[in-house]
Formats: C-alpha cells, sequence, structure tokens
C-alpha cells in the first residue's frame, strides 16, 4: 500500500513537472535586445527553409519563448496568418486598427516595410485585463517567398525599444 502512494505521489510529481515546463517557458520576460533577436531568428528560418517550412515552425510553438515578445506572420494586406499570443486573429484583416491614441499602426508599419522592407513602430494599447494603456513596439521584416508573397514577419515587444 505504501509503495502504491508513494508512486501516485511520485508520478503526480514528475507529471505537474512536465506540464508546468511550457508554462514556464512563457513566464521568462525578453530584453529588448532578445525580442529583437527573436525577429532575426524568424526572417533568418524563412530565408533560409521557406516561407511554409518558417511558418510550420513558428505554428509549432518554438518561437513562443516570452510572456512580453509575441510573434504574427501577415500578408501585404493586413490579413494576420499566425499570432501567437492571440490565435483566433487569423484569417482577419488588421490594416485599419488603431492604437489607443486613434493612431493606425499597421498602416504605418506597412508605409515604411514598401519603402525598405522592414519597420519600428511604437504604438499604444490598452490591456484588455488591465485596462491600461501600455507602450508597444512592433517590429516588422518582410520576406520573399520561393511563390513570389511577401509575408510580414513580426515580434511585438510589450514596452518601448
Amino acid at each position: 500500500m505504501k509503495k502504491a502512494v508513494f508512486s501516485i505521489f511520485t508520478l503526480t510529481i514528475i507529471f505537474s513537472l512536465i506540464l508546468s515546463f511550457p508554462l514556464q517557458a512563457e513566464e521568462k520576460m525578453a530584453t529588448p535586445e532578445q525580442a529583437k533577436g527573436l525577429l532575426s531568428q524568424m526572417v533568418e528560418l524563412a530565408k533560409k527553409e521557406g516561407c511554409d517550412k518558417a511558418a510550420e515552425e513558428i505554428k509549432s510553438g518554438k518561437f513562443n519563448l516570452y510572456k512580453n515578445a509575441f510573434i504574427s506572420i501577415s500578408d501585404g494586406t493586413g490579413v494576420t496568418l499566425y499570432h501567437s499570443k492571440y490565435p483566433f486573429l487569423a484569417g482577419q484583416n488588421h490594416i485599419d486598427l488603431k492604437d489607443a491614441t486613434g493612431k493606425y499602426f499597421i498602416r504605418e508599419s506597412m508605409e515604411q516595410t514598401k519603402k525598405t522592407g522592414k519597420s519600428v513602430v511604437h504604438y499604444q494599447w490598452m490591456d484588455p485585463k488591465t485596462k491600461k494603456v501600455e507602450p508597444r513596439t512592433m517590429m516588422v521584416e518582410v520576406v520573399k517567398c520561393s511563390d513570389g508573397k511577401n509575408l510580414r514577419y513580426a515580434v511585438t515587444y510589450e514596452g518601448k525599444i
């Protein structure tokens, strides 16, 4: 009986540790440099392995490392293809999305990337949980895919870079 209780107790602890590991990774806070590095890693992967392979790896959670830096992929029209923090945004067009001050920050980013292939946009976002307006920085780089499409890889950092 004691062996059975001990075994169940041990398995419960091991199972709890295994389940909590991914949560611990998401609780880590990124520095601005780590957020920039995250974007560089995604773009490098897309250029080296192709956009489809990169999308698979990104969607697998490989890049979901930080609580305050989340990733997204969008097309050239403002449609979100993938969003790590809010997956339900996939398929929605966000070109007309405004920040808390009324700034069209997606449009601003798209205008910058048309000129240079990259953008850094600072905006103010109302946190839905705390109801506080907080600074955000969205960093975007465009990758031309083998099928001729241009995909926008982005990291949004909760804070100002």
